[in-house]
């Protein structure tokens, strides 16, 4: 029987060894004593990381891993019976699991129609949206996975499980690393009540979801923060995730962030510059609901008035290697590539937009 030494040493082998154009195999280990399977992404002599067939992201040493083996030429993700069979294992008969086309969504029982036709419409309404703007999206190998919470209660006691972080009056959240939106439901299962106050918060991170796994943003070279949390802020307004037969713009504004915007700025000033914005994440620890205000109200103005070179951004920021490091000139860069060096004249029109709406 080989030793673990010599497993790793497998492993090590398996991996460093192949060509880059085999970066689709399947690789199977046991790490800490759990069997993982999936595409290997990037890997250093330390440090390994996996997609799993789940959607999870995994990193690990490859040196702990025991039973090393290819398994299959191309990664093959988890189909709806997989995962419901894995999601099965962790949550107990006190949740129902439900598929759609598009999703697994595990959710208190009986919610079934409440939950699944409220994901699969941002679904849809995400898709329409970016490819009439000229983003072509690719399928995602894995169902997208949902769970809804019975109470504030169950979900901070999982997210402190989970080891994220729980961030002060938080309804849900989307994790690059298990690739899920959780959230909890604020009526408590009572149909009586106002679910709205759950809606912007299922709208804003099933959107992260999507573009996460749609090919708009990259899970492991992620883009400048304001570009994932405007496209999101965008899809928080009803005109967008939910269109009508009536396509006004007006239905289509963010009042809360317009207004938050205006708080802000000013006739010649933005919150931030846009040199500074685009080039940092900074903004966001400064003043976080400046910078929110100021995501929405860029994204909304390049969508709108230059939706090709908008796409253009998108696909630039979302075609980097795999944990590729994003300095602030190469931030600049991609920007004015997309929308012309003069960014003072780009600033004076965007404001001057924003003041019209």
């Amino acid at each position: 029987m080989k030793s673990p030494r010599t497993l790793a040493a497998l492993a090590c082998f398996l991996l460093l060894t192949a060509p880059a154009a085999a970066a689709e195999f399947m690789f199977s280990a046991v790490v800490d004593g759990r069997r993982i399977e999936g595409r290997p992404l990037d890997w250093t002599d330390s440090v390994m990381t996996l997609l799993s067939r789940d959607g999870q992201l995994y990193e690990f040493d490859p040196r702990r891993a025991k039973e090393a083996k290819r398994t299959a030429p191309r990664f093959k993700g988890f189909d709806e019976q997989e995962m419901t069979r894995q999601l099965r294992e962790e949550f107990d008969r006190r949740f129902d699991i439900s598929t759609t086309q598009h999703y697994v969504v595990v959710h208190p029982r009986g919610e079934r129609s409440a939950w699944t036709e409220r994901f699969e419409q941002i679904y849809g309404a995400f898709v329409s949206y970016i490819r009439v703007r000229g983003f072509h999206v690719r399928q995602p190998d894995f169902p997208l996975v949902a769970v809804v919470f019975r109470n504030k209660q169950e979900y901070e006691s999982h997210v402190r499980k989970s080891g994220a972080k729980l961030l002060p009056n938080s309804l849900g959240f989307y994790s690059h690393g298990t690739n899920r939106v959780c959230l909890y439901d604020i009526t408590g299962g009572d149909p009586d009540q106002d679910w709205t106050e759950n809606s912007s918060t299922i709208i804003h991170e099933a959107t992260h979801q999507v573009a996460f796994n749609l090919g708009v943003h990259s899970r492991t070279s992620p883009p400048p923060y304001w570009v994932p949390e405007g496209l999101a802020t965008l899809f928080e307004a009803r005109g967008v995730w939910r269109p009508s037969g009536s396509d006004q713009r007006a239905n289509r504004v963010n009042y809360g962030y317009l207004r938050e915007f205006r708080r802000h700025a000013t006739d010649k000033k933005p919150p931030f510059t846009l040199r500074e914005f685009v080039a940092s994440d900074q903004p966001f620890k400064r003043n976080t609901g400046a910078a929110y205000a100021q995501a929405w109200a860029l994204s909304f103005y390049l969508s709108e008035t230059r939706p090709r070179d908008y796409t253009r951004h998108l696909r630039a920021t979302a075609d980097r290697p795999v944990y590729s490091a994003f300095s602030a000139a190469e931030r600049v860069a991609y920007f004015t590539d997309a929308f012309g060096e003069d960014l003072d004249v780009l600033q004076a029109n965007f404001l001057r937009w924003v003041a019209k709406l």
